[in-house]
């Protein structure tokens, strides 16, 4: 079986190649940098670079993951270029080669936007209603995949809730808070801490996406979640009990999201009947990352 990976330098692009790895497969992948022989350097804008790579691949599977996943990138248009036209270059090029892969466009649950709680967990019937320009390029990206499923091409559509693990950039909440305690900062500055997040290991993610590819159905559309909550509060809460180390939180403004819902989970149901499950609880995916910070920025592991 020969998979391609777009995106397959990101967070989850890399966890995604090991994965498929152990289990037989042959693959490759196409980003913006590569080292590696079996990646393709590439502008996932640029068609006709796109159109090449699928012809010469030829593959049997493929799992769009390129994209931005920062929601606060600094220039709007650029969610659009690369979850929207890049999106469409991709199918062009699949269908200018004749040929007619599982592909499985990775989507957010940023599309649905904002979900009053009596209508969560939020399942796949849900309307998109986008609030910022990540979710709406990412549901650009859902409507061009719908357009060209109807003309034929094989495409499973998922919605991935927050998740996280070893290697995610500092950006994001778990990783800045893991940093936090692993150099134990006195402080720390954040936005909203109350706020409770469906949080999923990035490893249960991957094996998700490989279940979905074998066993869904083209159109099908899946919630990729674990289908519990935690408050970034809890989390807090954890990592003090794990280290013995307390910091003081210092809620900035600056640093709260315009539209910050206090809840937001989702319903994996459809998933679960594929035959999935998270199996990594939140606690084993934080004392993963914990120690991986060690290991590679010198600081003494922790229990």
């Amino acid at each position: 079986m020969k998979s391609l990976i777009t995106g397959i330098n990101g967070f989850v692009g890399k966890y995604l190649k090991q994965h498929l790895l152990s289990r037989g497969y042959d693959v490759c992948g196409i980003d913006h940098y590569s080292n590696d022989a079996d990646t393709f350097q590439a502008d996932i804008t640029d068609k006709d670079k796109m159109y090449s790579i699928i012809k010469d691949v030829q593959p049997d599977e493929i799992y769009h993951l390129a994209g931005i996943a920062n929601v606060a990138h600094d220039k709007s248009s650029d969610y659009y270029l690369i979850h929207a036209l890049g999106t469409l270059n991709l199918y062009e090029a699949v269908q200018r080669a004749k040929i007619n892969p599982k592909i499985l466009y990775v989507s957010t649950s940023n599309v649905y936007g904002v979900v009053p709680e009596q209508q969560q967990p939020i399942t796949e019937e849900q309307p998109l209603v986008p609030v910022n320009h990540y979710g709406a390029s990412k549901a650009a990206g859902e409507m061009i995949s719908s357009v060209y499923a109807s003309s034929g091409l094989s495409i499973i559509i998922v919605r991935s809730f927050n998740h996280t693990g070893p290697r995610q950039s500092e950006s994001f909440i778990l990783p800045k808070l893991i940093k936090a305690f692993a150099l134990r900062q006195t402080s720390i500055e954040l936005g909203v801490t109350t706020t409770k997040r469906d949080f999923t290991d990035v490893r249960d993610i991957v094996r998700a996406y490989n279940i979905i590819v074998q066993k869904a159905e083209a159109g099908d559309v899946y919630n990729v979640c674990s289908g519990t909550v935690r408050s970034v509060d809890e989390i807090i809460g954890y990592l003090s009990n794990l280290t013995g180390h307390t910091i003081q939180i210092i809620h900035t403004d600056s640093l709260k999201r315009t539209v910050d819902p206090l809840l937001f989970t989702g319903d994996n149901r459809r998933l679960r009947k594929l035959g999935w499950s998270a199996e990594i609880p939140l606690e084993q995916t934080i004392r993963d990352m914990m120690q991986f910070y060690q290991q590679n920025n010198g600081r003494q592991k922790i229990g």
